[in-house]
């Protein structure tokens, strides 16, 4: 039989639970710090996650470079795994060892709106900076995330935060995302209050 760690990689929950019932401990971690949650999350496998998560693994554990589960799941993309691990107490704040949270996860890997409006609703900060000074806004800015920027700055993100004299605008033209730059441009015309590039 597999060991728990492989169990969840492999989507075998039936292994799962006879491997917890045999004494398997939920919260072990393997040589990179995940712990079986954390292969869930990464895997999106909501089934296992919710059998982990009711048999006592803590959402709060980190990996070795900070992640959460909550972290691994919006990296991935799994509405259904994050909304699981808020409903257990997972941080959506938290940031890792480089102050990446959640969203700022959600935002690097695929332009996946729906998960950003999910964390936002879930009280995200949408506006915190990286190690690098990066908001989610400029990552999605940066790699051409048209949906995510445009709901990223409906919901309120400060478009005018630079780092290093850039502004998500001038870090999407200089990639050339044109879509990103037409995108930006209509939002905030069409945004209360008349914030402007």
């Amino acid at each position: 039989m597999p060991n728990l760690q492989d169990a969840v990689l492999l989507g075998a929950l039936a292994d799962v639970k006879r491997l917890v019932r045999s004494g398997a401990r939920v919260n072990d971690s393997a040589k990179d710090g995940f712990t079986p949650l954390m292969l869930a999350a990464q895997r999106g496998d909501p089934r296992i996650a919710a059998y982990l998560i009711q048999e006592g693994a803590n959402v709060s554990l980190r990996n070795d470079v900070g992640q959460t589960a909550l972290m691994i799941a919006a990296k991935g993309g799994h509405k259904k795994i994050i909304e699981q691990l808020i409903q257990a107490g997972a941080d959506p704040r938290a940031v890792d060892n480089e102050k990446r949270s959640a969203i700022a996860w959600a935002t690097t890997q695929a332009d996946i709106p729906e998960v950003v409006s999910l964390l936002v609703a879930l009280g995200a900060d949408y506006n915190a900076r990286d190690i690098r000074g990066l908001t989610p806004l400029m990552r999605a800015a940066i790699l051409g995330y048209a949906r995510t920027v445009a709901l990223l700055l409906t919901v309120g993100a400060d478009e005018k935060l630079k780092v290093r004299g850039k502004t998500a605008y001038d870090m999407a033209r200089e990639k050339g995302h044109e879509e990103v730059c037409q995108t930006m441009l209509a939002v905030l015309e069409n945004r209360p209050k008349g914030h402007v590039l």
